[in-house]
């Protein structure tokens, strides 16, 4: 019974220091502009930008989504940064053959020589060929605009951010991150 007792008073306090703990980081980082963090816009400028296709192994593999198989190429999304291609010809080490960054990239299929893939609010058909073999260039994309609407602002995405008033729901622009005050980056939830 005492177990119980103190369990239950324990629960009590805990739950009771909960809202404390809110107002004061909330208090904190309105009374102090050096200790918010401040947030990171989706730039519509990016996500009409032709991407271009990074040769090599230089980009990391930070946040693993979908993946499509074609042969011995195996594409994986990162998401919401883009594709990673790799050539799986010996299975036990695979080797990457480029990064194709895509904004707000979160589905891939793979069809008639294409990759279809999404950008937020756009849909991609790119020729794999041409990616593949060095020669991409404007006319390797297709891409038509506006066939989606941008997704709520994704609570994941700023869960542990210090907006100072509140900024996350007084934008109408879509937070993709933030930046701490000690110059630390998170996008879509990632560290980067």
């Amino acid at each position: 019974m005492r177990l119980r007792i103190l369990a239950l008073s324990l629960m009590l306090c805990l739950c009771g220091c909960l809202p404390f703990y809110q107002t004061w980081k909330v208090q904190n980082c309105e009374n102090d502009e050096t200790v918010c963090d401040t947030p990171i816009y989706l730039n519509m400028d990016d996500l009409q930008r032709l991407p271009i296709p990074e040769y090599g192994d230089a980009v990391t593999l930070s946040s693993p989504g979908k993946l499509a198989l074609i042969g011995n190429l195996l594409i994986i999304n990162n998401r919401y940064t883009g594709y990673h291609f790799f050539d799986i010809t010996d299975r036990q080490n695979p080797s990457r053959i480029l990064f194709y960054p895509l904004v707000g990239a979160t589905e891939l299929t793979i069809g008639n020589g294409y990759l279809y893939a999404n950008s937020f609010t756009d849909l991609y058909s790119i020729k794999l060929s041409d990616l593949l073999d060095g020669t991409y260039s404007t006319s390797s994309v297709y891409r038509k605009t506006d066939q989606f609407s941008l997704p709520s602002q994704p609570r994941e995405w700023i869960a542990d951010a210090d907006f100072k008033n509140d900024v996350a729901y007084q934008s109408q622009r879509l937070i993709i991150g933030y930046e701490k005050p000690d110059g630390e980056r998170y996008l879509y939830g990632v560290k980067q």
